[in-house]
Protein backbone atom coordinates (compact mmCIF):
# COMPACT_ATOMS: atom_id res chain seq x y z
CA UNK A 1 0.00 0.00 0.00
CA UNK A 2 1.19 3.54 -0.68
CA UNK A 3 -0.53 4.69 2.49
CA UNK A 4 -3.70 4.55 4.62
CA UNK A 5 -4.78 7.75 6.35
CA UNK A 6 -7.46 8.64 8.87
CA UNK A 7 -8.42 8.70 12.55
CA UNK A 8 -8.80 4.95 12.81
CA UNK A 9 -6.27 2.41 14.01
CA UNK A 10 -4.69 -0.63 12.41
CA UNK A 11 -6.22 -3.99 13.37
CA UNK A 12 -4.54 -7.21 12.16
CA UNK A 13 -4.70 -10.86 13.14
CA UNK A 14 -2.97 -12.26 10.05
CA UNK A 15 -1.80 -11.52 6.52
CA UNK A 16 0.72 -8.90 5.42
CA UNK A 17 0.52 -5.16 4.78
CA UNK A 18 3.36 -3.67 2.71
CA UNK A 19 4.14 0.05 3.08
CA UNK A 20 6.32 1.94 0.60
CA UNK A 21 5.34 5.58 1.29
CA UNK A 22 8.22 7.69 2.61
CA UNK A 23 6.57 11.10 2.86
CA UNK A 24 5.13 10.80 6.39
CA UNK A 25 5.10 8.57 9.49
CA UNK A 26 3.84 5.06 8.68
CA UNK A 27 1.32 3.61 9.23
CA UNK A 28 -0.43 6.98 8.89
CA UNK A 29 -3.56 5.93 10.81
CA UNK A 30 -3.45 8.02 13.98
CA UNK A 31 -5.60 5.77 16.19
CA UNK A 32 -8.00 8.44 17.54
CA UNK A 33 -11.14 6.33 17.09
CA UNK A 34 -9.74 2.80 17.15
CA UNK A 35 -6.66 1.47 18.90
CA UNK A 36 -3.83 -0.35 17.16
CA UNK A 37 -4.55 -4.05 17.75
CA UNK A 38 -1.95 -6.27 16.09
CA UNK A 39 -2.33 -9.88 17.22
CA UNK A 40 -1.01 -11.51 14.05
CA UNK A 41 0.25 -10.82 10.55
CA UNK A 42 3.22 -8.77 9.34
CA UNK A 43 3.78 -5.07 8.73
CA UNK A 44 6.43 -4.66 6.05
CA UNK A 45 8.39 -1.53 5.15
CA UNK A 46 10.02 -1.73 1.71
CA UNK A 47 11.17 0.00 -1.44
CA UNK A 48 13.49 2.76 -0.21
CA UNK A 49 16.67 3.64 -2.08
CA UNK A 50 20.14 4.62 -0.83
CA UNK A 51 18.91 8.18 -0.15
CA UNK A 52 15.32 7.55 0.99
CA UNK A 53 13.99 7.10 4.50
CA UNK A 54 10.68 5.89 5.92
CA UNK A 55 9.42 6.99 9.34
CA UNK A 56 8.04 4.13 11.46
CA UNK A 57 5.25 4.87 13.93
CA UNK A 58 5.95 4.00 17.55
CA UNK A 59 2.78 5.31 19.23
CA UNK A 60 -0.75 6.45 18.42
CA UNK A 61 -3.34 8.82 19.91
CA UNK A 62 -5.93 7.43 22.33
CA UNK A 63 -8.06 9.68 24.57
CA UNK A 64 -5.28 12.25 24.72
CA UNK A 65 -2.57 9.72 25.59
CA UNK A 66 0.18 8.25 23.45
CA UNK A 67 0.26 4.47 24.02
CA UNK A 68 2.99 2.48 22.30
CA UNK A 69 2.10 0.42 19.25
CA UNK A 70 2.44 -3.29 20.03
CA UNK A 71 3.58 -4.73 16.71
CA UNK A 72 3.30 -8.44 16.03
CA UNK A 73 5.62 -9.24 13.10
CA UNK A 74 7.67 -6.59 11.27
CA UNK A 75 9.89 -6.89 8.19
CA UNK A 76 12.30 -4.10 7.29
CA UNK A 77 13.25 -4.31 3.59
CA UNK A 78 14.79 -1.88 1.10
CA UNK A 79 16.12 -1.69 -2.44
CA UNK A 80 19.51 -0.33 -1.32
CA UNK A 81 21.29 0.46 1.95
CA UNK A 82 20.93 4.06 3.13
CA UNK A 83 24.11 5.35 4.77
CA UNK A 84 23.75 8.66 2.92
CA UNK A 85 24.28 11.37 5.55
CA UNK A 86 24.57 11.78 9.32
CA UNK A 87 20.98 13.01 9.62
CA UNK A 88 19.44 11.04 6.76
CA UNK A 89 21.00 7.58 7.16
CA UNK A 90 18.64 4.65 7.70
CA UNK A 91 16.04 3.22 5.32
CA UNK A 92 13.55 3.06 8.19
CA UNK A 93 13.74 5.45 11.14
CA UNK A 94 11.76 4.92 14.35
CA UNK A 95 9.93 8.06 15.43
CA UNK A 96 9.40 6.69 18.96
CA UNK A 97 9.67 3.51 21.03
CA UNK A 98 7.28 0.56 20.61
CA UNK A 99 6.75 -3.00 21.82
CA UNK A 100 7.01 -6.27 19.90
CA UNK A 101 5.22 -9.52 20.57
CA UNK A 102 6.18 -11.45 17.43
CA UNK A 103 9.32 -11.29 15.28
CA UNK A 104 11.03 -8.29 13.70
CA UNK A 105 13.61 -8.85 10.98
CA UNK A 106 15.96 -6.25 9.52
CA UNK A 107 16.71 -7.84 6.14
CA UNK A 108 19.51 -7.20 3.67
CA UNK A 109 20.23 -4.56 2.43
CA UNK A 110 17.94 -2.45 4.66
CA UNK A 111 19.26 -0.20 7.46
CA UNK A 112 17.16 0.44 10.58
CA UNK A 113 17.79 3.64 12.55
CA UNK A 114 17.04 4.03 16.26
CA UNK A 115 18.04 7.38 17.71
CA UNK A 116 18.82 8.14 21.34
CA UNK A 117 16.09 7.05 23.78
CA UNK A 118 14.23 4.93 21.20
CA UNK A 119 13.75 1.31 22.15
CA UNK A 120 11.96 -1.89 21.14
CA UNK A 121 10.93 -4.08 24.03
CA UNK A 122 8.53 -6.79 25.33
CA UNK A 123 8.44 -10.53 24.64
CA UNK A 124 9.23 -10.62 20.93
CA UNK A 125 12.28 -11.57 18.88
CA UNK A 126 14.48 -8.99 17.12
CA UNK A 127 16.91 -10.08 14.39
CA UNK A 128 19.54 -8.11 12.49
CA UNK A 129 20.14 -10.31 9.43
CA UNK A 130 23.25 -10.84 7.29
CA UNK A 131 23.89 -7.90 5.00
CA UNK A 132 21.58 -5.50 6.82
CA UNK A 133 22.42 -2.57 9.09
CA UNK A 134 21.48 -1.13 12.47
CA UNK A 135 22.19 2.46 13.51
CA UNK A 136 21.55 3.24 17.18
CA UNK A 137 22.05 6.06 19.65
CA UNK A 138 21.76 4.35 23.02
CA UNK A 139 18.95 4.52 25.53
CA UNK A 140 18.57 4.92 29.27
CA UNK A 141 17.51 1.75 31.02
CA UNK A 142 16.31 0.52 34.38
CA UNK A 143 17.41 -0.04 37.06
CA UNK A 144 20.44 1.87 35.74
CA UNK A 145 19.74 5.32 34.32
CA UNK A 146 22.94 5.30 32.27
CA UNK A 147 22.87 5.31 28.47
CA UNK A 148 23.29 1.75 27.19
CA UNK A 149 23.88 0.51 23.64
CA UNK A 150 23.10 -3.00 22.40
CA UNK A 151 22.88 -5.60 25.14
CA UNK A 152 23.63 -9.18 24.10
CA UNK A 153 20.60 -10.72 25.80
CA UNK A 154 17.87 -10.11 28.34
CA UNK A 155 20.06 -11.25 31.25
CA UNK A 156 21.22 -7.64 31.58
CA UNK A 157 17.59 -6.65 32.07
CA UNK A 158 14.95 -6.29 29.36
CA UNK A 159 14.92 -2.55 29.97
CA UNK A 160 18.51 -1.87 28.91
CA UNK A 161 19.65 -0.27 25.66
CA UNK A 162 17.89 0.21 22.34
CA UNK A 163 16.86 -3.44 21.90
CA UNK A 164 15.05 -4.90 24.93
CA UNK A 165 13.13 -7.83 23.51
CA UNK A 166 13.25 -11.20 25.23
CA UNK A 167 15.14 -12.68 22.28
CA UNK A 168 17.57 -10.85 20.03
CA UNK A 169 20.29 -11.68 17.51
CA UNK A 170 22.87 -9.42 15.91
CA UNK A 171 24.59 -10.89 12.86
CA UNK A 172 28.36 -10.62 12.52
CA UNK A 173 27.76 -10.20 8.77
CA UNK A 174 25.71 -7.04 9.32
CA UNK A 175 26.85 -3.43 9.70
CA UNK A 176 26.39 -1.26 12.80
CA UNK A 177 26.63 2.44 13.47
CA UNK A 178 26.25 5.14 16.11
CA UNK A 179 23.95 8.15 15.83
CA UNK A 180 22.45 11.02 17.88
CA UNK A 181 24.17 13.33 20.33
CA UNK A 182 26.10 12.52 23.50
CA UNK A 183 28.55 9.87 24.63
CA UNK A 184 27.47 6.23 24.50
CA UNK A 185 28.81 2.69 24.80
CA UNK A 186 28.53 0.16 21.99
CA UNK A 187 27.02 -2.38 24.40
CA UNK A 188 27.84 -6.05 24.88
CA UNK A 189 25.63 -7.02 21.93
CA UNK A 190 27.94 -5.54 19.29
CA UNK A 191 29.46 -8.61 17.59
CA UNK A 192 33.20 -9.22 17.70
CA UNK A 193 33.19 -9.14 13.89
CA UNK A 194 31.09 -6.71 11.84
CA UNK A 195 30.67 -6.10 8.12
CA UNK A 196 30.90 -2.34 8.61
CA UNK A 197 31.06 0.31 11.33
CA UNK A 198 29.61 3.82 10.90
CA UNK A 199 30.33 6.77 13.24
CA UNK A 200 27.49 9.23 12.53
CA UNK A 201 27.28 11.11 15.83
CA UNK A 202 25.77 14.60 15.96
CA UNK A 203 28.82 16.32 17.48
CA UNK A 204 32.54 15.91 16.90
CA UNK A 205 33.06 15.69 20.68
CA UNK A 206 30.62 12.75 21.03
CA UNK A 207 32.46 9.61 22.06
CA UNK A 208 31.51 5.97 21.43
CA UNK A 209 33.19 3.56 23.88
CA UNK A 210 33.79 -0.04 22.81
CA UNK A 211 32.66 -2.14 25.77
CA UNK A 212 31.70 -5.50 24.28
CA UNK A 213 34.50 -7.22 26.24
CA UNK A 214 36.39 -8.32 23.12
CA UNK A 215 38.11 -6.98 20.06
CA UNK A 216 35.86 -5.68 17.28
CA UNK A 217 37.07 -6.52 13.78
CA UNK A 218 35.67 -4.54 10.85
CA UNK A 219 35.57 -6.59 7.66
CA UNK A 220 34.26 -3.83 5.40
CA UNK A 221 33.79 -0.09 5.69
CA UNK A 222 34.92 1.95 8.68
CA UNK A 223 33.06 5.22 8.09
CA UNK A 224 34.33 8.10 10.23
CA UNK A 225 31.96 11.01 9.66
CA UNK A 226 31.50 12.64 13.08
CA UNK A 227 32.45 11.66 16.63
CA UNK A 228 35.24 9.52 18.09
CA UNK A 229 35.60 5.81 18.89
CA UNK A 230 37.28 5.00 22.22
CA UNK A 231 39.29 1.79 21.79
CA UNK A 232 41.47 0.02 24.36
CA UNK A 233 43.64 -3.04 24.79
CA UNK A 234 40.74 -5.25 25.94
CA UNK A 235 38.10 -3.63 23.73
CA UNK A 236 40.21 -2.90 20.66
CA UNK A 237 39.04 -1.87 17.23
CA UNK A 238 40.75 -3.87 14.48
CA UNK A 239 40.48 -3.17 10.76
CA UNK A 240 40.86 -6.06 8.32
CA UNK A 241 43.54 -6.09 5.65
CA UNK A 242 43.63 -3.57 2.80
CA UNK A 243 41.38 -4.77 0.00
CA UNK A 244 38.91 -6.31 2.45
CA UNK A 245 38.34 -3.29 4.68
CA UNK A 246 38.51 0.42 3.89
CA UNK A 247 38.23 3.80 5.61
CA UNK A 248 35.68 6.38 4.46
CA UNK A 249 35.89 9.94 5.82
CA UNK A 250 35.79 13.58 4.71
CA UNK A 251 38.94 15.52 3.88
CA UNK A 252 41.27 16.34 6.78
CA UNK A 253 43.33 19.50 7.25
CA UNK A 254 45.62 18.39 4.45
CA UNK A 255 42.75 17.86 2.03
CA UNK A 256 43.17 14.08 2.18
CA UNK A 257 40.05 11.92 2.36
CA UNK A 258 39.55 8.43 3.77
CA UNK A 259 42.07 8.47 6.63
CA UNK A 260 39.92 9.92 9.41
CA UNK A 261 39.95 13.63 10.12
CA UNK A 262 39.88 16.14 12.95
CA UNK A 263 36.21 15.47 13.83
CA UNK A 264 36.27 11.68 13.66
CA UNK A 265 38.99 9.17 14.48
CA UNK A 266 39.90 6.36 16.89
CA UNK A 267 41.16 7.22 20.38
CA UNK A 268 43.46 4.64 21.96
CA UNK A 269 44.85 1.40 20.56
CA UNK A 270 43.79 0.43 17.04
CA UNK A 271 44.82 -2.70 15.15
CA UNK A 272 45.17 -3.45 11.43
CA UNK A 273 45.52 -6.94 9.95
CA UNK A 274 48.06 -7.24 7.15
CA UNK A 275 49.27 -10.03 4.88
CA UNK A 276 50.76 -8.13 1.93
CA UNK A 277 54.22 -6.63 1.48
CA UNK A 278 54.70 -2.96 0.56
CA UNK A 279 51.02 -2.04 1.03
CA UNK A 280 50.41 1.09 3.09
CA UNK A 281 48.09 0.70 6.10
CA UNK A 282 46.54 3.89 7.49
CA UNK A 283 45.69 4.20 11.19
CA UNK A 284 43.10 7.02 11.70
CA UNK A 285 43.98 7.57 15.35
CA UNK A 286 44.41 10.39 17.84
CA UNK A 287 44.21 11.38 21.49
CA UNK A 288 41.13 12.76 23.23
CA UNK A 289 42.03 16.23 21.95
CA UNK A 290 44.24 15.77 18.87
CA UNK A 291 44.00 13.88 15.59
CA UNK A 292 47.31 12.04 14.99
CA UNK A 293 47.31 9.54 12.10
CA UNK A 294 50.17 7.19 11.25
CA UNK A 295 50.74 4.63 8.50
CA UNK A 296 52.79 1.42 8.32
CA UNK A 297 54.05 -0.35 5.20
CA UNK A 298 55.11 -3.96 5.99
CA UNK A 299 58.26 -5.45 4.48
CA UNK A 300 56.84 -8.96 4.14
CA UNK A 301 53.54 -10.68 3.45
CA UNK A 302 53.49 -12.37 6.85
CA UNK A 303 50.05 -12.40 8.43
CA UNK A 304 50.05 -10.17 11.51
CA UNK A 305 48.17 -7.46 13.35
CA UNK A 306 49.90 -4.13 13.89
CA UNK A 307 48.66 -2.00 16.79
CA UNK A 308 49.20 1.76 17.04
CA UNK A 309 48.16 4.52 19.42
CA UNK A 310 48.89 8.23 19.62
CA UNK A 311 49.82 10.45 22.59
CA UNK A 312 49.57 14.25 22.25
CA UNK A 313 52.28 15.06 24.79
CA UNK A 314 56.01 14.51 25.00
CA UNK A 315 57.47 11.10 25.84
CA UNK A 316 59.31 12.54 28.85
CA UNK A 317 62.84 11.39 27.99
CA UNK A 318 64.70 13.29 25.28
CA UNK A 319 68.27 11.96 25.34
CA UNK A 320 69.76 11.65 21.84
CA UNK A 321 71.93 8.74 20.68
CA UNK A 322 75.40 10.25 20.07
CA UNK A 323 75.98 7.86 17.15
CA UNK A 324 73.19 9.34 15.02
CA UNK A 325 74.45 10.52 11.65
CA UNK A 326 73.66 13.22 10.91
CA UNK A 327 73.19 14.06 14.56
CA UNK A 328 69.74 15.02 15.77
CA UNK A 329 69.26 18.47 17.23
CA UNK A 330 66.16 17.55 19.20
CA UNK A 331 62.94 15.51 19.06
CA UNK A 332 59.33 16.50 19.49
CA UNK A 333 58.10 17.21 22.98
CA UNK A 334 54.43 17.46 22.01
CA UNK A 335 53.57 13.99 20.64
CA UNK A 336 54.62 10.40 19.99
CA UNK A 337 53.22 7.16 18.56
CA UNK A 338 53.40 3.62 19.96
CA UNK A 339 53.73 0.76 17.45
CA UNK A 340 53.70 -3.00 18.01
CA UNK A 341 53.10 -6.23 16.06
CA UNK A 342 51.44 -9.50 17.00
CA UNK A 343 54.48 -11.45 15.73
CA UNK A 344 57.20 -9.39 17.47
CA UNK A 345 60.04 -10.29 17.87
CA UNK A 346 60.48 -11.35 14.25
CA UNK A 347 62.23 -10.04 11.17
CA UNK A 348 58.86 -10.39 9.44
CA UNK A 349 57.32 -7.53 11.44
CA UNK A 350 59.59 -4.84 9.95
CA UNK A 351 57.70 -1.87 8.47
CA UNK A 352 58.24 1.61 7.10
CA UNK A 353 56.84 4.21 9.49
CA UNK A 354 55.12 7.35 8.18
CA UNK A 355 54.31 10.12 10.66
CA UNK A 356 51.93 12.93 9.73
CA UNK A 357 52.47 16.43 11.05
CA UNK A 358 49.59 18.79 11.83
CA UNK A 359 49.34 22.16 13.59
CA UNK A 360 49.97 20.47 16.95
CA UNK A 361 53.32 19.13 15.69
CA UNK A 362 54.72 22.67 15.48
CA UNK A 363 57.04 22.16 12.50
CA UNK A 364 58.78 25.17 11.01
CA UNK A 365 56.73 27.66 9.03
CA UNK A 366 59.54 27.65 6.44
CA UNK A 367 59.12 24.75 4.03
CA UNK A 368 62.86 24.43 3.36
CA UNK A 369 63.27 23.35 6.99
CA UNK A 370 61.05 20.32 6.47
CA UNK A 371 63.88 18.49 4.70
CA UNK A 372 65.58 18.32 8.10
CA UNK A 373 62.78 16.31 9.71
CA UNK A 374 63.36 12.68 10.65
CA UNK A 375 61.41 9.71 11.92
CA UNK A 376 62.99 8.91 15.29
CA UNK A 377 62.64 5.91 17.55
CA UNK A 378 63.27 5.46 21.28
CA UNK A 379 65.21 2.28 22.05
CA UNK A 380 64.71 2.35 25.81
CA UNK A 381 67.77 4.50 26.42
CA UNK A 382 67.85 7.29 23.84
CA UNK A 383 66.41 8.47 20.53
CA UNK A 384 67.72 7.07 17.26
CA UNK A 385 67.08 8.38 13.77
CA UNK A 386 65.54 6.07 11.19
CA UNK A 387 67.16 6.55 7.80
CA UNK A 388 65.13 8.87 5.58
CA UNK A 389 65.91 11.17 2.69
CA UNK A 390 64.11 14.21 1.36
CA UNK A 391 62.26 12.01 -1.14
CA UNK A 392 60.29 10.64 1.80
CA UNK A 393 59.25 14.01 3.19
CA UNK A 394 56.20 15.75 1.79
CA UNK A 395 54.30 18.78 3.05
CA UNK A 396 51.82 21.29 1.74
CA UNK A 397 51.69 23.65 4.74
CA UNK A 398 52.96 23.74 8.35
CA UNK A 399 49.55 22.30 9.26
CA UNK A 400 49.88 19.15 7.12
CA UNK A 401 52.61 16.90 5.79
CA UNK A 402 54.45 13.68 6.45
CA UNK A 403 57.87 12.15 6.95
CA UNK A 404 58.58 8.47 6.32
CA UNK A 405 61.69 6.41 7.02
CA UNK A 406 63.49 4.92 3.99
CA UNK A 407 64.33 1.70 5.75
CA UNK A 408 62.01 -0.87 7.32
CA UNK A 409 62.09 -0.26 11.07
CA UNK A 410 63.25 -3.44 12.76
CA UNK A 411 62.37 -2.50 16.32
CA UNK A 412 59.13 -1.12 17.66
CA UNK A 413 58.85 1.29 20.54
CA UNK A 414 57.77 4.94 20.68
CA UNK A 415 58.25 6.95 17.46
CA UNK A 416 58.10 10.69 16.97
CA UNK A 417 59.31 13.46 14.68
CA UNK A 418 62.85 14.74 15.17
CA UNK A 419 64.99 17.31 13.39
CA UNK A 420 68.67 17.70 12.57
CA UNK A 421 68.44 21.49 12.94
CA UNK A 422 67.08 23.79 15.65
CA UNK A 423 64.18 25.00 13.51
CA UNK A 424 61.54 22.33 13.97
CA UNK A 425 59.54 21.18 15.82
CA UNK A 426 59.07 24.21 18.10
CA UNK A 427 61.14 23.45 21.21
CA UNK A 428 58.70 25.03 23.67
CA UNK A 429 55.47 23.45 24.97
CA UNK A 430 53.12 26.31 25.95
CA UNK A 431 50.42 25.74 28.54
CA UNK A 432 48.79 29.17 28.18
CA UNK A 433 49.28 32.64 26.71
CA UNK A 434 47.04 35.50 27.92
CA UNK A 435 46.79 39.27 27.70
CA UNK A 436 45.08 41.46 30.33
CA UNK A 437 44.26 45.17 30.19
CA UNK A 438 45.33 46.69 33.53
CA UNK A 439 44.33 50.29 32.71
CA UNK A 440 44.29 52.59 29.73
CA UNK A 441 47.38 51.96 27.63
CA UNK A 442 48.83 49.30 29.93
CA UNK A 443 48.62 45.55 29.26
CA UNK A 444 50.02 42.55 31.08
CA UNK A 445 51.15 39.61 28.93
CA UNK A 446 51.54 36.25 30.71
CA UNK A 447 52.47 32.77 29.53
CA UNK A 448 53.85 29.52 30.85
CA UNK A 449 55.71 26.54 29.44
CA UNK A 450 55.33 22.92 30.47
CA UNK A 451 58.73 22.08 28.98
CA UNK A 452 61.56 23.72 27.04
CA UNK A 453 64.27 22.21 24.91
CA UNK A 454 67.12 24.34 23.57
CA UNK A 455 65.00 27.51 23.90
CA UNK A 456 66.85 30.84 23.72
CA UNK A 457 64.34 33.63 24.13
CA UNK A 458 60.76 34.82 23.67
CA UNK A 459 60.25 37.75 21.33
CA UNK A 460 56.98 39.56 22.13
CA UNK A 461 55.53 41.83 19.45
CA UNK A 462 52.24 43.66 19.01
CA UNK A 463 50.22 44.85 16.04
CA UNK A 464 47.27 47.12 15.41
CA UNK A 465 46.39 45.66 12.01
CA UNK A 466 47.66 42.06 12.15
CA UNK A 467 50.20 42.83 9.41
CA UNK A 468 52.72 45.30 10.83
CA UNK A 469 54.36 44.45 14.18
CA UNK A 470 56.53 46.38 16.64
CA UNK A 471 58.80 44.94 19.30
CA UNK A 472 57.52 44.94 22.90
CA UNK A 473 60.12 42.88 24.74
CA UNK A 474 62.71 40.11 24.47
CA UNK A 475 62.50 37.69 27.41
CA UNK A 476 65.28 35.14 28.06
CA UNK A 477 64.04 31.55 28.02
CA UNK A 478 65.04 28.74 30.37
CA UNK A 479 66.92 26.76 27.74
CA UNK A 480 66.14 23.29 29.07
CA UNK A 481 63.30 22.48 31.48
CA UNK A 482 60.83 19.73 32.32
CA UNK A 483 58.96 21.89 34.85
CA UNK A 484 56.28 24.55 34.49
CA UNK A 485 57.86 28.00 34.14
CA UNK A 486 55.77 31.19 34.17
CA UNK A 487 56.64 34.40 32.34
CA UNK A 488 55.10 37.87 32.44
CA UNK A 489 55.76 41.33 30.99
CA UNK A 490 53.96 44.69 31.16
CA UNK A 491 53.47 46.68 27.97
CA UNK A 492 53.12 50.42 28.68
CA UNK A 493 53.71 51.65 25.15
Amino acid sequence: AASFTGNGGLVMDGGRIRIKNSSSTQPELVGDNTAYILTGGTVEFYGTSAIQQQQMRGNYTSAGTKPKVNYYNVDINADASNYSTIAGAGNVDLNSSFTLSGTMNVNSPAVLRMDKEESIDSTGTFNVKNGSGLLYGGSEGTPSSAIEGLEADASAGVNSGNIRTTNRSFSSSASYGFVSSGNMPTGTGLPSTVAGLYVYKTNAADMVTLNNATTTTVNGILSLQNGKILSSGTNKLILEKVGTASIVSPANAGGVTNMGYENSYVIGSMGRITNAADVENIFPIGSTSKYGPISLTPKTSSSQTYTCDYVSSGYGTYTLDPSNSPQLDHVSKVEYWNVSSSITPSANDDAKIKLFWRTHSQVSATNTDWANLRVVHFDGTDWNTEINTTTNISGSTPTWGWVQCDNYAANFSPFTIGTITANNPLPVELTYFTGTCLEDGISQISWATASEFNSKQFVVERSEDGVHYTLVAVVPAAGFSNQVISYSITDTS
